[in-house]
């Protein structure tokens, strides 16, 4: 169940780009985003401020982002200079408790993880799956309606967390 829950986690990964790139535009057109429930799904700006020591996120999504839960799982992820060894993830959930700010295992509160991605063939296909993943939460996640900010990263952290 948590292999699953895990492999899920790392495929909706919706976001993966490189902290040194200033934006990331969505290839959804406005069309494809009139009426769909599931719009925050599709970016629509992405910029990343980082520095040595630290990184942040401000993402525009197509649609309203769920704060309660009503979007399933599912969260933004960035991809450090580290690669699969330093991902930033922000995400929504309920099912398993693995983060310090959830109160309990059905709370969909959004928290932080960094995680360290890898393969596994037997068991994933071509999909990643999460060979590491912090309990603790770094950086902070604010999401208001369309908008998720993620700050506060320390780059340097993520390195020592396997």
């Amino acid at each position: 169940m948590n292999y699953q829950f895990f492999t899920v986690i790392s495929m909706l990964l919706v976001l993966v780009i490189s902290p040194l790139s200033l934006a990331f535009a969505s290839t959804s057109t406005s069309s494809d985003s009139d009426g769909d429930d599931d719009d925050f799904l599709n970016i629509r700006e992405a910029t990343i401020d980082a520095d040595s020591d630290e990184m942040s996120a401000f993402l525009k999504t197509h649609g309203h982002i769920p704060t309660n839960g009503d979007g399933g799982a599912f969260g933004y992820g960035v991809l450090t200079d580290e690669g699969l060894d330093a991902v930033i993830v922000s995400t929504t959930h309920a099912g398993v408790q693995d983060s310090e700010k959830q109160s309990n295992a059905d709370d969909p509160v959004w928290h932080n993880h960094y995680v360290t991605l890898g393969k596994d063939s037997d068991n994933c296909g071509n999909d990643l799956k999460v060979e590491s993943i912090t309990f603790e939460s770094p950086g902070q996640v604010d999401i208001r309606d369309n908008n998720a900010d993620l700050t506060n990263f320390q780059l340097h952290s993520q390195a020592q967390m396997h």
